[in-house]
């Protein structure tokens, strides 16, 4: 993203532009650094993949992972333990940014 279109942004959610050291009127500096930093995350959260928490059959969570797509019902897949598990369930859980699956170890 462009130091440009970083600035429209931060304008357009209210930070006002301050006066620089040359006089000039600028966002300060640690805007453009925390903006690219956020850019950042979030490009190495997309090559990374989906996150998946991991859960037992009872429902609850002992791991989560992340991969490059979310595995389909009675798939079976690997933990970092080398243990199997088959998937019995998939939750996508939207608005929390993960998708749940209920395992069964093999």
């Amino acid at each position: 993203m462009e130091q440009e279109q970083i600035k429209e942004l931060a304008l357009a959610s209210g930070f006002k532009l301050k006066e620089q050291e040359d006089g000039s009127m600028d966002l300060n500096g640690y805007v453009y650094t925390f903006a690219n930093a956020l850019i950042e995350a979030n490009r190495i959260k997309q090559k990374a993949g989906h996150k998946l928490v991991l859960c037992d059959s009872r429902g609850r969570e002992f791991d989560s992972i992340y991969a490059s797509r979310v595995p389909r019902i009675g798939e079976a897949i690997y933990h970092s333990n080398d243990e199997e598990y088959r998937v019995i369930s998939v939750e996508y859980m939207v608005t929390e940014d993960h998708t749940n699956l209920m395992l069964d170890k093999l």
